[in-house]
């Protein structure tokens, strides 16, 4: 279902513009408790997230979540299969 439009306007910032106003709040919420490391801003119709450059530290988390969720797909294609 399509709740909202999302555009790049920058290369480091990520507008969300929900067409319902009252989703606002909601998307904000789901966004902080999402655990991206990613602070949205609203000004009460559109969320804008601005993506902070990597550090060396967060590069190197989501390196090891990549690892870990690709070897999750390997097992569920492998199970799949049989």
């Amino acid at each position: 279902r399509d709740i909202a439009g999302i555009a790049t306007p920058e290369a480091r910032l990520i507008t969300i513009q929900p067409w319902d106003q009252s989703a606002v709040k909601l998307i904000e919420k789901a966004i902080q408790e999402s655990n991206l490391g990613i602070s949205p801003v609203s000004d009460g119709r559109v969320i804008r997230l601005p993506i902070p450059p990597l550090s060396q530290e967060r590069r190197q988390t989501l390196g090891k979540q990549v690892k870990t969720r690709a070897e999750e797909a390997r097992v569920a294609v492998r199970n799949i299969r049989r």
